[in-house]
């Protein structure tokens, strides 16, 4: 047993073995899964080219060039844990619009959101480019949303907002729901890997305790923070801050 694992072993026993072994376990399955992942992408993106490109209606062809947008942001994040998983790290090259790509999160989990009673209230001020990838920051969204959906299992409100932080390089994005709330016990943890504090779901299923450690993940790799705060009852809210690119450059994500 070497001296990092004999540690792990004093500190926290067994559990915390376990736990290690989990995550180490879940690494090696995220690469392989990301690699093949990025072939169907590759398809998708193809297809919906060649398809886009002949489409003579313009409505099918924007409903075309979304799903192209779509499929490119996944093959970007599939990229992105395979560079984590070989401890590449954040690529500082990256950029993007936070509003535009709210926007899309929006379209995406609208249907969601309407078959749950849920209303949408979207709150966007101008903001500087942030150093993070669209396709990364589309994935945060999209959780912290259907998240703050699944914790109003009769309806409610979510409410988003991107703005910039007066006299900080930083772009706020909060998400904030109606919802039932965490119990204080366990908010502290809701960031750990398989974590869970869902018991069920609107859709009949239990969380698997990933989507919130892989939003704090992508949040802390694009040199941002992520804190919550919740109360009984009353509902849940996510606060992101991301570094917003100096002079308004941009660069491409």
């Amino acid at each position: 047993m070497d001296a990092a694992t004999q540690t792990v072993v004093e500190e926290g026993g067994n559990a915390a073995l376990l736990q290690l072994q989990r995550l180490a376990s879940l690494g090696l399955l995220s690469s392989s899964l990301a690699h093949e992942f990025n072939n169907f992408f590759t398809t998708i993106i193809n297809t919906a080219q060649l398809l886009a490109a002949d489409e003579p209606d313009e409505r099918r062809r924007r409903s075309l060039e979304r799903i192209l947008r779509s499929a490119r942001r996944a093959a970007e994040l599939s990229k992105a844990i395979l560079g984590y998983a070989r401890g590449d790290g954040h690529d500082a090259e990256h950029s993007c619009d936070a509003a535009a790509v709210l926007d899309d999160v929006m379209l995406l989990v609208r249907k969601e959101l309407q078959k749950h009673g849920v209303r949408a209230e979207v709150d966007v001020a101008p903001c500087p480019p942030v150093s993070a990838s669209a396709a990364a920051l589309q994935q945060i969204l999209l959780n912290l949303v259907l998240n703050a959906c699944q914790a109003m299992p009769d309806g409610g409100t979510v409410r988003v907002a991107v703005r910039p932080l007066r006299g900080r390089r930083t772009v706020e994005l909060v998400v904030e729901d109606t919802g039932v709330g965490i119990p204080k016990e366990k908010l502290r943890r809701v960031f750990d890997p398989f974590f869970s504090t869902k018991t069920g779901s609107t859709s009949g299923r239990s969380g698997t305790g990933l989507g919130l450690a892989v939003c704090r993940e992508l949040v802390l790799a694009a040199g941002g923070r992520i804190r919550v705060e919740s109360k009984l009852g009353v509902g849940t809210r996510f606060i992101i801050r991301l570094p917003a690119l100096p002079n308004g450059e941009r660069r491409v994500a």
